[in-house]
């Protein structure tokens, strides 16, 4: 108990982790189901384990350091069990409306120059096809496609 104590206090200590992650290193670890929630308490009483915390630093390092869109932070956070009130509130928080377009903006241009088609719609396809990979809303896709950059 001791060993995976220390074990969950390291795993917790290096970077951010939700629930679903520690359980998740539990399970590798094979402690026994039983220790599960008593561990979990113990590392969320000691603020090891903080959903909210977690929740603003994924925001934060995928919006701006990898360039994802909220349709890809939103479902990634889902998967990994954070509530959906928690994520719409972080989101709002962290993630100013204009600048969120304009993210989209300079992540297209950047993209743009790399992109190769016969056509100018080939073209605009391709950037349209990348940004949603990246999670953009196909709203603001259009908004930042209809700049005059892209014609």
């Amino acid at each position: 108990m001791k060993d995976a104590w220390n074990i969950l206090l390291r795993y917790c200590s290096y970077q951010e982790r939700c629930k679903s992650e520690v359980i998740k290193k539990m399970q590798q670890i094979e402690l026994p189901q039983n220790e599960f929630e008593k561990l979990l308490s113990k590392l969320e009483e000691a603020n090891f384990v903080n959903e909210k915390r977690y929740t603003k630093s994924f925001v934060n390092g995928r919006y701006k350091n990898k360039g994802w869109g909220l349709i890809k932070i939103k479902r990634t956070l889902l998967q990994k069990g954070i509530d959906t009130n928690l994520i719409e509130q972080v989101i709002s928080e962290e993630i100013e409306t204009e600048d969120y377009t304009q993210k989209a903006q300079t992540i297209a241009v950047k993209k743009w120059k790399s992109i190769k088609g016969k056509t100018l719609l080939e073209r605009q396809a391709k950037l349209k096809m990348f940004l949603m990979r990246k999670g953009f809303e196909f709203s603001t896709i259009q908004e930042v496609i209809q700049s005059d950059i892209f014609r």
